[in-house]
């Protein structure tokens, strides 16, 4: 049992040390990647704006229905262990460039949150206000459904951060599966604007790759649109060479585990 133990220590310790190295990496290859976000504003970027994102905690989302529910209306959750279990609205900074959408922390950042998602990627977009219209009911009650898990019954005010009266819904295919981001503006006409300027600027995205665009694209938004390629390549390599750090860490342990019953085993054939 004691040799088991001390297996498996070594081997947590080295994949800590190989995701924090690797996520270190991340960080320093972001900050000097060219990105940072007060070069893209002075280009007139097609919208940008401070917002509220949704952050769903992996654990949340993994966890069944009722569960969640339990999570999100139990005070004492409400209160401890907001960080990593109940979802929780955090600041960011959007900037919509060229062919990619990005995400920083504020509006000073020296380079982006997360991998820029590109405008050909992006599945489906919409939004909802406060001050919702009958014809709009339909379109406000399926996002209204898809956020209610996140956040306490009766709750149309609920969902929406208060001094924010908007959210827009951006769903990318940049990641299998499929994944839905959701971001609080202060208006509906904010939250409108986002998803207008988002699907039009994916349509030209697409007819200017297929060469059929007579919009002129600046110089600028092509050299931030390469910047952005190359930072996307260089975010797949760090998680390639993670996983496969992972992967080697897991084989060696359960190596150094299954060695003492191996040894074991021989030691007491040779007694028989």
């Amino acid at each position: 049992m004691n040799s088991n133990s001390t297996a498996v220590s070594p081997e947590r310790d080295a994949l800590a040390a190989a995701t924090k190295d690797n996520e270190e990496d991340e960080t320093f290859f972001s900050q000097r990647s060219g990105l940072g976000a007060q070069y893209l504003l002075r280009e007139s970027p097609i919208w940008n704006q401070a917002v509220l994102k949704l952050h769903v905690p992996f654990l949340f989302r993994i966890s069944p229905s009722w569960l969640q529910k339990f999570v999100c209306r139990v005070r004492f959750f409400q209160y401890y262990f907001t960080a990593w279990v109940r979802p929780r609205w955090v600041p960011r900074y959007l900037i919509l460039l060229g062919n990619f959408l990005y995400r920083y922390k504020d509006e000073y950042s020296s380079g982006p949150k997360g991998t820029p998602i590109a405008l050909e990627q992006i599945r489906h977009a919409a939004w909802l206000g406060t001050n919702t219209t009958a014809t709009e009911e339909t379109r406000h009650n399926e996002i209204m459904d898809e956020l209610q898990y996140a956040f306490q019954p009766n709750a149309r005010s609920a969902v929406i951060p208060f001094g924010f009266h908007g959210i827009f819904s951006v769903e990318s295919s940049m990641t299998l599966p499929t994944k839905v981001q959701y971001y609080a503006v202060p208006t509906g006409e904010d939250a409108q604007m986002w998803v207008n300027s988002l699907l039009q600027a994916r349509q030209e995205s697409i007819t200017r790759s297929m060469g059929h665009s007579k919009v002129p694209v600046p110089n600028s938004w092509q050299y931030f649109d390469k910047l952005a390629i190359k930072f996307i390549r260089r975010k797949e390599s760090i998680k390639a060479r993670s996983t496969a750090h992972q992967r080697q860490d897991f084989e060696m342990a359960s190596m150094m585990m299954t060695q003492p019953y191996t040894s074991s085993s021989e030691h007491q054939g040779m007694y028989t």
